[in-house]
């Protein structure tokens, strides 16, 4: 619903990153990873794309919780068609009350009432609506009035009236009338909080690759028992892995999820690589596999699957945001603190910083100053030179 712009307040900070709402739980923790959140870090959030929602535009305030606008998207893509409609004039009259902008708990209150109102859909002017209520028998007009009459009606002062005693908003999708009191639920209960990790690394759809077949999907925990796969493959019609596709995942690294594409060897492989990572996370390393990843370019999950042996040979700075940093570490690596403080503002340090990678075959990626132990280039396995992977 929402593509989202994230930043650190912190003026020496470069870490950023953006993200498209609503997002799991994993993507949002991916994002933590990237801003190396720690606590109630102050975040910078610029919505970039508001997806259709354009009647939200200016109305969101500068200092946002990610948590609350994630789950404000959350709610908006549940809506139905009538659901947006209510919540656009929910919106303009609260703008119309207090102006703009609106506060997040309290937009929030107003997605959750938009079963409080009625969407008259095509009802769109005072005519419309006298009409609409005459022919539906609403009381408007006296009872038992003949039907020769009806012709002489003015439906448009029948309809204008009906509108300012209900306080009706006419929209280009139809007339929206409010039928009860606007919930509260939000504004005065808690904030929505990080999340919690899920309780699996890797979560997958497959389905049958065999038409006979075609429709039937079923999702899977990884790492899981050979059991629970033999049992996932028969739910889908299957007998063996090479009978089934991936079709969607959820991870604990959205690096890897490129290289499902086309992926047709079952689940054996990607059961390996979820039990590898479950190892990594407790290590605390995933972000440092995940910094591997992005260097390296990797697209395949044989590669993702032989990166995650290696971590060892890696080393990730993720206190390093850009060429800059880099160069402060390397001063403060062979001088005293006070004397590279003295010296930085003498030297052109992202010309230095950028010297110090090239050396290094450093990249910088969005969770840190990436290199390996050996200083050799970073590449993913089946682009390293062949003698360099039978050393590997």
């Amino acid at each position: 619903m929402f593509t989202v712009y994230a930043s650190r307040l912190e003026m020496d900070s470069m870490a950023e990153g953006v993200l498209e709402l609503p997002a799991t739980a994993y993507e949002l923790r991916d994002l933590m990873d990237k801003l190396r959140l720690k606590g109630s870090t102050p975040l910078l959030l610029e919505v970039s794309d508001y997806h259709g929602h354009t009647y939200l535009t200016g109305v969101l305030p500068e200092e946002m919780e990610l948590f609350e606008l994630n789950r404000l998207a959350e709610r908006i893509a549940e809506f139905s068609r009538q659901d947006d409609t209510v919540l656009e004039v929910l919106v303009q009259v609260e703008k119309e009350k207090q102006g703009v902008p609106i506060p997040l708990p309290e937009l929030l209150d107003l997605a959750l009432s938009t079963d409080c109102c009625h969407v008259m859909e095509d009802v769109v002017d005072d005519e419309a609506l006298g009409r609409f209520y005459v022919e539906n028998d609403f009381p408007v007009i006296p009872k038992g009035l003949h039907k020769v009459l009806y012709d002489m009606l003015d439906y448009e002062a029948i309809g204008r009236k009906a509108r300012l005693e209900e306080g009706g908003v006419f929209t280009p999708r139809g007339y929206v009338m409010q039928h009860a009191e606007l919930r509260r639920d939000y504004s005065s209960g808690p904030k929505a909080g990080p999340p919690e990790a899920p309780d699996y690394i890797i979560r997958v759809e497959v389905g049958s690759r065999n038409q006979a077949e075609e429709g039937k999907t079923a999702w899977l925990t990884l790492p899981a028992p050979e059991d629970a796969v033999r049992e996932a493959y028969r739910r889908i019609g299957c007998s063996r892995g090479e009978e089934c596709a991936c079709i969607s995942i959820e991870s604990a690294a959205p690096q890897i999820h490129a290289g499902l594409r086309g992926f047709t060897d079952g689940l054996g492989l990607l059961n390996g690589l979820a039990g590898r990572l479950s190892e990594l996370e407790r290590q605390g390393k995933l972000p440092q596999y995940k910094a591997v990843l992005e260097a390296a370019g990797c697209d395949s999950l044989y590669d993702a699957a032989q990166l995650a042996e290696r971590q060892q040979e890696y080393i990730l700075d993720s206190k390093v945001s850009s060429p800059s940093d880099a160069a402060k570490a390397e001063l403060r690596f062979y001088m005293q603190k006070d004397a590279a403080a003295l010296l930085e503002p003498h030297v052109n340090l992202y010309a230095y910083g950028k010297a110090v990678m090239k050396r290094d075959n450093a990249q910088m990626t969005a969770y840190g100053l990436l290199l390996r132990e050996d200083r050799q280039p970073i590449l993913s396995p089946s682009r390293e030179p062949r003698q360099q992977m039978e050393m590997g």
